[in-house]
């Protein structure tokens, strides 16, 4: 335990200097396909390790219960810092230390559980797969995640998008509005909405509340605001470009199934026996 606190605790060091005295993070440079080559660096170099040197110090450090809970105390800490103060933000040097270390430590305890014979080894495999593949399709897929907004009016079509720093770009799609419905509650405000529009002055598309449009396999259009009139003359519809979304959903839909499993099966027989155990020995 006092090694692994004293690896991680350098570890973490050199994560908080770099948050301190580097540069903004350059997310962009780890965009595809360095982040793809930097996962299969990982999956590949740990399976390597596991195989040739299964009782090496860096094996036994990344699938310690100690490094678990180090990692957890630590992200617990971190996205309580996150919601009160502006930094670290997600994209910064200390959250890419600490999500590499989570990386790596799930990617060896899935190797170390999920090719031996134990009980409900299904389980372990849909949980600990579940958790790695959501986990890589957010962190290692944020990079390659882009949003920009368009505003679409019912005069002429347009390609002209905004990126969140307000610079403009040009789609290779274009938008018209062509017409828009709001429902109200009684009060007034506003309950849905709903935008039929013209996609390449070719294709009728509709776009409301919580119903995107699939412009591709990667890209989704959303219906984000409206002008706040009797008859809205323009919408603003936001494109979001997520490639490692089939990734980050079926690390969810595994998950899911994982918890059932967990859920019909109940605890494995040691930790229910100690579990009973330990509720006799509290009794008076």
């Amino acid at each position: 335990m006092r090694m692994c606190i004293k690896v991680w605790g350098v570890y973490f060091s050199g994560a908080l200097l770099c948050q301190l005295l580097l540069p903004a993070f350059p997310e962009d440079f780890f965009a595809f396909p360095v982040n793809g080559a930097l996962v299969l660096l990982a999956v590949t170099g740990l399976w390597v390790l596991r195989k040739e040197r299964p009782a090496s110090p860096a094996v036994r450090l990344l699938s310690s219960p100690s490094t678990t809970c180090i990692l957890l105390a630590l992200l617990v800490l971190s996205c309580l810092t996150l919601g009160l103060a502006s930094s670290p933000s997600p994209s910064s040097w200390w959250f890419f230390f600490l999500f590499t270390a989570l990386t790596l430590h799930l990617l060896m305890v899935f190797y170390a559980g999920a090719f031996r014979r134990r009980p409900h080894r299904l389980r372990f495999i849909l949980i600990h797969g579940g958790l790695l593949l959501a986990l890589l399709g957010s962190f290692a897929g944020a990079p390659d995640t882009a949003e920009w907004r368009l505003p679409v009016d019912k005069k002429r079509p347009t390609r002209q998008a905004y990126t969140p720093q307000n610079g403009k770009i040009y789609l290779p799609h274009s938008l018209q509005l062509k017409d828009f419905d709001v429902t109200y509650y009684p009060n007034g405000l506003p309950q849905d909405f709903r935008a039929d529009l013209l996609l390449d002055q070719t294709e009728d598309i509709a776009l409301s509340v919580n119903h995107p449009y699939a412009l591709s396999l990667t890209d989704d259009l959303y219906l984000v605001d409206y002008e706040h009139t009797p008859e809205p003359r323009f919408c603003i519809v936001q494109l979001v470009r997520q490639p490692w979304k089939y990734v980050l959903g079926t690390g969810i839909w595994l998950l899911l199934g994982g918890c059932l499993l967990l859920f019909v099966q109940g605890l494995p027989q040691g930790m229910t026996v100690r579990r009973e155990k330990a509720e006799k020995g509290g009794r008076p």
